[in-house]
């Protein structure tokens, strides 16, 4: 395998080896209908309490709670070496799930196969979804509420019957709508995958932030996943 030379010099330029002495346990497992990927990380020593459930939010897998744009743990190994088990879920259709037609994917169904997980681990957990995840999380309140001890949720999308507050349609017909939002404009393809372009995924998800590591943009940027409208 041969890599480009900017690549090779980034990842000369400040080399990191990050020792996970802290985990006991790392291994994956799959729902298989409808099909969800999930992850389970134990610590050397757990604390007691009931495992934590991370569920990323749009265009991201559970991958982006491993590791930073730059290179750095996540915070699932926050929560690890504070003593949690943790599970990662990619949504049904989503990452390591594999493909849902478009067609067939809606929130019902995702909800479905992160329940699912949730009866898979067989005690309360404490739940924590972000952004676009947020709207999955007041409905598995709904239906698994006695699988769910916390629910923490990050930046949160509102439920489903209060969305209008994300953006403005301005336009469209039954397969194509347009999306007036904070960051621009954006099409809704509802028969297909949709990849928003660099810019308009700058200002959604990075906007004015001074945390975000703004030279590894390039390289998260290349992780995005696209979603399905």
């Amino acid at each position: 395998m041969h890599l480009k030379p900017e690549l090779c010099a980034a990842i000369l330029e400040s080399p990191r080896v990050y020792r996970w002495n802290y985990i006991t346990e790392y291994r994956s497992a799959f729902i298989s209908k409808p099909s969800t990927y999930f992850e389970l990380l134990s610590p050397k020593t757990w604390n007691g309490e009931p495992h934590v459930v991370m569920i990323s939010g749009g265009v991201h897998s559970s991958a982006c709670y491993l590791v930073t744009p730059d290179g750095r743990p996540g915070w699932a190994h926050a929560f690890l070496r504070e003593g949690y088990r943790v599970v990662l879920v990619d949504w049904p259709g989503v990452g390591r799930s594999g493909y849902v037609a478009p067609e067939e994917l809606g929130r019902d169904l995702i909800v479905d196969g992160i329940g699912q997980v949730l009866e898979e681990i067989g005690t309360p957990s404490i739940v924590m979804t972000h952004s676009m995840a947020g709207a999955f999380g007041w409905k598995l309140i709904e239906h698994r509420a006695n699988l769910i001890q916390k629910l923490v949720a990050i930046v949160p999308a509102p439920p489903g019957n209060m969305a209008i507050r994300l953006g403005k349609l301005i336009g469209g017909d039954s397969r194509l709508k347009t999306i007036e939002m904070a960051s621009g404009l954006l099409a809704l393809h509802l028969d297909r995958v949709m990849y928003p372009d660099k810019e308009f995924q700058r200002r959604k998800l990075v906007g004015s932030s001074r945390r975000f590591p703004n030279r590894a943009f390039e390289s998260y940027y290349r992780s995005l996943l696209g979603i399905s409208g």
